[in-house]
């Protein structure tokens, strides 16, 4: 899978540099970790374990069927995802409380969809959101 493009900010390339900072402290004790422009190559078992977290000044709206992100930073909202009942609800369990193999389990009995396809949904709607910029691990 290809690496994860990012533009930055100041506040974004403070909150990064912490990021990487973390993942290398944790590698020194052992402890795997994936800097963010890597998460696309990580394992499942990995990703299943990530808490997403959307960015706290991060301005949620619905505009045109659209799902749409907005930081302080931005001079308008970005669209994120078309307004999808399986994409809305994966989207409204990022409450930096579930994990994603959480959010993955939920949506499978909500849906009544196989676990496997309910958790691929979460991983690549966590990785658009962060190649977006407005979601993070926990």
């Amino acid at each position: 899978m290809p690496e994860i493009v990012f533009e930055f900010s100041r506040r974004d390339l403070l909150r990064l540099i912490q990021d990487e900072m973390q993942v290398y402290e944790d590698e020194t004790k052992g402890i795997p970790g994936y800097r963010l422009a890597d998460l696309g190559q990580a394992p499942d078992a990995y990703l299943a374990q990530i808490i997403p977290v959307i960015l706290p000044d991060c301005r949620i709206s619905v505009d045109q069927g659209l799902v749409c992100g907005q930081l302080p930073e931005w001079a308008k909202p970005m669209p994120l995802f078309s307004l999808d009942t399986a994409v809305t609800q994966a989207f409204n369990l990022f409450n930096g409380r579930n994990d994603l193999g959480t959010i993955g389990l939920k949506l499978a009995q909500d849906l009544d969809w196989p676990e496997a396809q309910s958790f691929a949904l979460a991983r690549v709607l966590f990785l658009h959101l962060v190649q977006r910029r407005v979601c993070l691990p926990k």
